[in-house]
């Protein structure tokens, strides 16, 4: 009983110190599928042929003008 008592007054007094749980990492979640997916790889343009513009014209209306638009 004594000790107990005693164990008390130190902590009380700032002498001892409890001793702290280590916290236990958690692990994180891996997210989304686990194989990847292959990127696509990127086709070339379709070379033009000749005596094609090589622009199109888009015809846009525009408050009832009609204007052209070239790409």
């Amino acid at each position: 009983m004594e000790a107990s008592i005693l164990l008390q007054v130190k902590r009380y007094a700032g002498q001892l110190q409890k001793k702290k749980k280590k916290k236990k990492k958690k692990k994180k979640k891996k997210r989304g599928t686990k194989c990847k997916k292959k990127k696509k790889k990127k086709q070339n343009r379709k070379p033009e042929k000749k005596g094609e513009c090589s622009y199109e014209v888009q015809q846009v209306l525009h408050r009832n003008n009609t204007e052209l638009h070239y790409k």
